[in-house]
């Protein structure tokens, strides 16, 4: 899909890409403390005014140093390139590429060029994604397990999936149609914003290019709280407070 709207609204240069430019560097603009947490968490609160998905693009004229996020992502290469380091993973991005990212993935961003377009579609949180359970089933296909997967609370999120689209025209057409959605402010916005995403979430698994997927089974839900609170408590607990609290013998 070619839209002037779009061309014209993501080429245009930002203040932080103009400062970016100049100096040949990165503008922590969201002051983000790299000292005392070399691998600081991105705030939820600086893209959520609008809605429970947000759309933002990747600066450009820098890299992106190494963060974390408490919200799922996926990342659609508009146009040009770009290299990413998911979980230490080098995942390179050509233009209608698109990775799905899941909740606590260490990310990093190589520097990227004038004509190098990187969207972010953020969700919010759990609700979010159970949302669009109303729409299609969690077993319809991976992408939906794996939205399953990262509504959980007590599970792994270390999982990631690219999708190649270029041959994958409605898939195209529906992505760039969320980023429009995404950047204006008109009626309904957030349900159509929905919609699209869980039309989205449908085509994607025909164009699966590479994965990586570590779901947690029913034997994981079980053990993982009692691992996060071993994990929480490390300095003081005992394993007659771990068998109370979880109802199981100490034996």
């Amino acid at each position: 899909m070619t839209s002037k709207f779009l061309n014209y609204e993501l080429f245009a240069l930002t203040p932080v890409e103009l400062k970016q430019r100049q100096s040949h560097g990165n503008v922590n603009y969201m002051d983000l403390d790299y000292v005392n947490n070399p691998i600081p968490q991105m705030p939820r609160s600086d893209f959520f005014k609008h809605g429970d998905i947000a759309v933002t693009k990747n600066n450009r004229f820098s890299y992106v140093p190494a963060h974390t996020h408490s919200f799922i992502e996926l990342n659609y290469m508009y146009a040009g390139t770009c290299t990413q380091y998911i979980n230490g993973e080098k995942v390179t991005l050509h233009q209608h590429n698109l990775i799905l990212m899941d909740k606590d993935i260490v990310q990093q961003i190589e520097s990227t060029g004038s004509n190098d377009i990187l969207i972010n579609i953020l969700l919010k949180n759990d609700s979010t994604m159970n949302q669009l359970f109303d729409y299609i089933a969690v077993s319809t296909n991976e992408i939906t397990q794996f939205l399953y997967n990262a509504s959980h609370i007590n599970t792994l999120h270390n999982n990631f999936i690219l999708f190649d689209l270029t041959h994958q025209e409605v898939a195209i057409n529906l992505v760039e149609s969320l980023i429009i959605k995404g950047l204006t402010k008109s009626r309904q916005r957030n349900k159509s914003m929905g919609l699209l995403l869980s039309t989205l979430i449908l085509e994607l698994s025909q164009s699966i290019e590479q994965e990586y997927i570590n779901f947690s089974d029913n034997t994981d839900d079980n053990l993982l709280p009692i691992i996060q609170y071993i994990n929480q408590n490390f300095a003081s607990v005992t394993l007659r407070d771990v068998s109370a609290k979880f109802s199981y013998n100490t034996n």
